[in-house]
């Protein structure tokens, strides 16, 4: 599964990087894509981070909404193309 990133330009609270790697369960199609990122700085205005993503076999939007320390979430693959 492509993931495209574009990064702001150099700010506080933007993002420094992100990287995303798929983790397939032992012998089978399914598992889960591992997001991890990092700020350029601490942002006061930071109140959670909304990680949103697109099941195109469904056409549905899933949302989930993380304190703003964390810098990472996982997303459930239930199944591949």
């Amino acid at each position: 599964m492509p993931v495209t990133v574009s990064l702001p330009s150099i700010h506080s609270g933007n993002f420094d990087n992100i990287s995303a790697k798929f983790v397939e369960e032992s012998n089978k199609d399914v598992g889960s894509i591992h997001v991890k990122w990092n700020v350029q700085s601490h942002h006061n205005d930071i109140k959670q981070w909304n990680v949103i993503w697109y099941q195109r076999d469904e056409g549905t939007l899933h949302k989930t909404g993380l304190e703003p320390y964390n810098k990472s979430c996982i997303i459930p693959v239930d199944k591949r193309k």
